[in-house]
């Protein structure tokens, strides 16, 4: 009969064997399973022990932590609800927006989001600050909007989809539209409608503006009806020459003889050369050579006045006056109509915008353009503004007005998504909202006057209390 110890010692060894299958995968391991659990037992330990060092050393280091934010002056956004702060001089400052807690803070501040625990406590000034309506959200300079701004004009439908006599002019900012550009040759004869009659011949970057539609013919612009656009677009347009014969001195006095003929100065005679019709102008002191175009737009003046021709043997026996002054701002050719198909029903011009400049205006027609966030002009204003603006959500740009010839700076502005653009007041301003490594772009003030202007972004305005005039 078995002792209690020999049964004690089958107790045991039916125990390890039990434990090493459940711990090793296998009742008979090769080696002692207790090593094995220790030595596992001991790498979990380090690997805990390494993960705690870890954090906690993120927790010395990070901006966002309970204490670290308290370090230097910053903005403080409290992750539960949104709230924001600016931390300066040992206190809590609730601030109106985002904006507004940078720009009271100043420098290069960073942001920390901190939990509402870790600020229950903190000294808190009980007034809120800021500036009214302004941006509650600015990009890093990194990612600020560049390419393209582009001023359209489009028809409004009805519900029914018929286009309307109104016009809306949408601005869009970093952005060109798709279509037809329109080449060196080509022009837009274009209206304001309504009580305005001017005419006017969208060409080379600008407008130009011309007399009647008899002008329109005579630049190769008369087969389709004038364009109705809008009257804030067309004033974003730059403004060219008027495409009209420059006056001449002593306009119907007598001229020359010209082929044993009188004439007055005015008259346009025309030579069949080898090469082709030979356009002059009878002037006081004899002829200048004008081109097609510009002889066309000389008869242009008056109502039947017909170009009246002469043998090429007399062009060398009349007295050759010099070129007419003015009249190289005209077409050398006539211009071909841009692309008016029913579908181009909306009218561009596009602009590449970079720090050194804004580039030439280009005509550019297309179908449709984006319904974009409508503007509204400042009560009382006499300037209109666009109807709405086109820019990707959240977008800010960074611009400067294009001074003009001579001067060497302009107002720069914030322009944001919310269909305002901010004045910067002063280079505080800019370098507290993190934009003093980067450029503005020069964008044409004609483009910029489109967009209302939102409020002053300046230190001083985001210290004021909320609903007062005075700074903290």
């Amino acid at each position: 009969m078995r002792s209690r110890r020999d049964q004690l010692q089958a107790y045991q060894f039916l125990a390890r064997r039990t434990t090493d299958a459940l711990v090793a995968g296998s009742a008979d391991p090769v080696g002692p399973h207790v090593a094995r659990v220790t030595r596992t037992a001991l790498a979990g330990t380090m690997v805990g022990v390494l993960a705690l060092a870890g954090f906690g050393v993120a927790g010395l280091v990070s901006p966002g932590s309970a204490k670290g934010w308290k370090r230097s002056d910053t903005v403080v956004i409290e992750k539960d609800t949104g709230a924001r702060y600016a931390w300066y001089a040992g206190a809590l400052h609730p601030a109106l927006n985002y904006t507004s807690a940078r720009l009271a803070v100043g420098g290069q501040a960073g942001t920390s989001k901190v939990s509402r625990a870790s600020l229950h406590g903190v000294p808190r000034v009980p007034s809120t600050m800021g500036i009214q309506d302004a941006p509650d959200s600015l990009p890093s300079a990194k990612k600020l909007t560049t390419g393209p701004w582009s001023v359209c004009t489009a028809p409004v439908l009805d519900v029914a989809g018929r286009v309307q006599q109104q016009r809306r002019t949408v601005v869009l900012a970093g952005q060109a539209p798709t279509g037809t550009a329109a080449t060196e040759d080509q022009g837009l004869l274009v209206s304001a409608g309504g009580r305005d009659t001017s005419l006017w011949v969208v060409w080379a970057g600008a407008r130009h503006r011309i007399a009647d539609l008899r002008a329109a013919a005579a630049l190769g612009l008369a087969d389709e009806p004038a364009r109705v656009v809008g009257a804030a677009w067309l004033d974003s347009v730059p403004q060219g020459a008027d495409l009209v014969f420059p006056a001449l001195a002593r306009r119907g006095a007598p001229g020359p003889a010209v082929a044993g003929a009188a004439t007055v100065v005015g008259d346009v005679v025309v030579a069949q050369l080898a090469d082709g019709a030979q356009y002059a102008v009878v002037t006081s002191s004899g002829l200048a050579l004008v081109s097609p175009v510009a002889a066309e737009l000389a008869l242009s003046r008056s109502a039947g006045a017909r170009a009246r021709s002469i043998p090429a043997s007399a062009l060398p026996s009349v007295a050759r006056s010099a070129t007419v002054p003015g009249i190289d701002a005209l077409p050398a050719q006539r211009l071909h109509p841009a692309d008016a198909s029913p579908s181009h029903r909306v009218v561009c011009v596009v602009r590449r915008v970079q720090a050194s400049g804004a580039g030439p205006a280009v005509l550019r027609l297309t179908g449709s353009v984006p319904a974009g966030q409508p503007l509204a002009a400042p009560a009382g204003s006499a300037t209109p503004t666009g109807d709405a603006l086109v820019m990707s959500p959240g977008a800010v740009a960074y611009v400067r007005a294009e001074p003009a010839a001579g001067v060497s700076s302009g107002t720069r502005y914030l322009v944001t998504d919310r269909g305002l653009r901010y004045p910067l007041a002063d280079d505080e301003a800019v370098a507290a909202l993190g934009y003093s490594s980067v450029q503005p772009l020069r964008v044409p003030p004609l483009v910029l006057g489109l967009i209302p202007a939102g409020p002053l972004l300046s230190r001083a305005a985001a210290l004021t209390t909320a609903g007062s005039t005075t700074g903290q």
